[in-house]
C-alpha cells in the first residue's frame, strides 16, 4: 500500500504568515483527501518537541514529521527534515552549512520552490538531496526547469503543497511505496528516491 504524504506544510504556530491554518485541523484535511501524513516546515524553526507530541496525539489519523523550512543566505528556501539538534541552523546562513550540518545528523535536504527568487548557485544543487516539482508556491515553468535540473543532476523530485491555509493542505503530495518506520526512514526514502510526485491541482502562481 502507497504511503501519501504533504512534505510542507506551515501552520499560525510558528509561521507568521499563516495565520489562518490551524494546525489541529490539519488530520482531518488531510484524512478527507486520503493522505496518510505531512512534514510540518515552520519558517525558520521547529516545533517544541511536547508540542508537537501533543499536536501528533491529537489525531492520529496523520502523521506528522517535525521539519523546518530555512531561509539561507542567498534568500534559497531549504526543507530540513530528521534534525535531533538544530541549534547551530539560523535564518540566513550559509545554505552548504546548513545542508553539511543536517547530513552529519542523517537528515535530508530539499530545495523547496528551487527558482522562484533565481537559480542557485550549482554548489548548492549538488549537494541537496530533492528538490521540490510543485507546490503553490510554483509556476509551470518553474515546474519545468525542476524536472530539466533534476535530470540533470540526477536528483529525486518530490511534491507538496507549501500550504499557508487549510484549504491548500494536500495540494501536492509525494506518493511512497509504503510506510516509512520513523523519520529518519523518510529521510532515507526521500535520498533514495523512493517517492513521486503527485500534483493533481493546477498552478497557482503565474
Amino acid at each position: 500500500m502507497s504511503y501519501l504524504i504533504d512534505l510542507h506544510i506551515h501552520s499560525r504556530s510558528y509561521s507568521s504568515c499563516a495565520q489562518t491554518l490551524d494546525p489541529y485541523l490539519i488530520a482531518e484535511s488531510l484524512n478527507q483527501k486520503g493522505l496518510h501524513g505531512a512534514v510540518l516546515a515552520e519558517h525558520d524553526t521547529q516545533w517544541d518537541s511536547k508540542a508537537f507530541a501533543s499536536l501528533q496525539q491529537h489525531d492520529k489519523r496523520c502523521e506528522f514529521f517535525n521539519g523546518m523550512e530555512l531561509t539561507t543566505a542567498g534568500n534559497y528556501h531549504l526543507v530540513l527534515l530528521g534534525l535531533n539538534d538544530d541549534s547551530k541552523i539560523k535564518k540566513g546562513m550559509d545554505a552548504l552549512e546548513a545542508i553539511k550540518n543536517v547530513h552529519r545528523q542523517g537528515g535530508a535536504v530539499i530545495l523547496a520552490h528551487p527558482f522562484r527568487t533565481g537559480v542557485p548557485p550549482l554548489v548548492v544543487l549538488e549537494k541537496i538531496d530533492a528538490m521540490e516539482l510543485g507546490s503553490t508556491s510554483f509556476n509551470e515553468k518553474e515546474s519545468r526547469l525542476s524536472t530539466l535540473v533534476a535530470g540533470e543532476l540526477g536528483k529525486p523530485l518530490v511534491g507538496s503543497s507549501d500550504a499557508h491555509a487549510l484549504e491548500r493542505v494536500g495540494w501536492g503530495y509525494t506518493e511512497f511505496p509504503f510506510r516509512p518506520e520513523d523519520e529518519s526512514h523518510l529521510c532515507e526514502m526521500i535520498k533514495s528516491g523512493l517517492g513521486i510526485p503527485v500534483l493533481p491541482n493546477p498552478f497557482i502562481r503565474d
